[in-house]
């Protein structure tokens, strides 16, 4: 029987808390935190007698600001493979003009 890439992988580390986070980027984080906050918000609403209105209202509000911060404030940037990383134009055209 060959052996394969995945029979040399330790399974006990894949499994470890320190491991998994380090693995969740800025990003997975974005996209935990706006179902939690949409979430958040019919529970609140069904426990409180907060108007439904007001809660949507809060957790649209919440979910615009984590997107703006993801896409205008913290935007993704590709790495080089020296790990130097640069940052692309909304037209994506790339910053450093010195590869041309």
């Amino acid at each position: 029987m060959r052996r394969t890439e995945t029979d040399l992988v330790d399974v006990a580390s894949l499994v470890r808390p320190s491991t998994v986070l380090r693995a969740v980027s800025r990003y997975d984080l974005v996209l935990g935190v706006i179902p939690l906050t949409w979430l958040a918000a019919a529970v609140g609403a069904s426990v409180t007698r907060l108007p439904v209105h007001l809660l949507v209202a809060a957790a649209g509000l919440v979910c615009s600001l984590v997107l703006v911060d993801a896409l205008y404030v913290h935007p993704p940037t590709e790495t080089r493979p020296n790990h130097q990383q640069e940052r692309r134009s909304p037209r994506d055209e790339i910053g450093d003009r010195s590869r041309r």
